[in-house]
């Protein structure tokens, strides 16, 4: 018995160094530990809402939906299903940009210096919505507004339009300025990932993938193991904005936000 239990351990420890596993981290300082051993054959990736950027509006930052959870689940099944994806984009628009991090910038930009290639890769949409013509533009400037600039550190820097993917609103899945934009509610970042190493025969040995969705990072770990099962892969289950000193707000004020987003989603086509 106990040389089974010892061979069942032995065997998840392989399976886990093979596949990879996803660890949740609370700081930008615990996500960086991670980055230790890391050289020029590891890929990082960042998610960019709420790992690296939040909005400045506190009525959509993590402590303001978590205590009036109440009030969200009321907006949200107030919203048809297809107007979801874009109530998220809308309220990312009307609110200004913050970090989640102050120190993240740095961080990156040590990763540049020693070499390590990174991207960005998001569920936002591509081409236009609202008051916004390009999307992905409107996103890179908010990146670089705050420090980021994923054109120095990209392993790719030709732009590539995904049109062999499902297209949304008119718009494809894209890859502009070190970051891609899966778009398409239903394209998963892992599917989105695999699509970019294909056709920019980008061959990392290691991917480090940081966001704030169990989800993400398991549709990452899940494609890679199709597409290269030699690729060692680190899932970061990143929390920062769960820790961020949001001031909370009064239910009412809280709701009255959050339906003048949705009022503006249900009118956007």
């Amino acid at each position: 018995m106990k040389l089974l239990k010892n061979t069942l351990i032995l065997l998840s420890i392989i399976v886990a160094t093979c596949y990879g596993t996803i660890t949740k981290v609370d700081t930008m300082q615990e996500v960086m530990c991670h980055f230790e051993n890391a050289d020029s054959d590891t890929l990082a990736i960042f998610d960019i809402d709420k790992v690296l950027l939040q909005p400045s509006d506190p009525a959509f930052q993590t402590l303001n939906i978590k205590y009036h959870r109440e009030s969200v689940n009321k907006v949200i099944r107030s919203l048809p299903e297809d107007k979801i994806p874009i109530f998220v984009v809308l309220a990312s628009i009307h609110s200004d940009s913050i970090l989640v991090d102050e120190k993240t910038p740095d961080y990156l930009q040590q990763l540049n210096e020693r070499g390590i290639p990174s991207i960005a890769l998001t569920a936002n949409f591509t081409g236009s919505i609202g008051p916004v013509d390009n999307l992905e533009s409107w996103k890179i400037n908010r990146l670089n507004l705050l420090g980021y600039d994923f054109t120095a550190m990209a392993p790719s820097s030709e732009q590539i339009v995904f049109d062999d993917l499902p297209s949304y609103r008119g718009n494809y899945s894209l890859y502009t300025d070190g970051a891609l934009f899966t778009n398409h509610p239903d394209c998963t970042k892992g599917e989105l990932l695999v699509r970019f190493l294909q056709l920019t025969k980008v061959s990392p040995k290691r991917v480090i993938f940081i966001d704030d969705h169990l989800n993400n990072l398991e549709s990452v770990e899940e494609a890679l193991a199709c597409h290269d099962p030699s690729i060692q892969y680190d899932g970061l289950l990143y929390l920062g904005a769960d820790d961020y000193p949001s001031t909370l707000l009064t239910e009412e004020a809280f709701e009255t936000r959050w339906e003048a987003i949705a009022s503006m989603a249900r009118e956007t086509e």
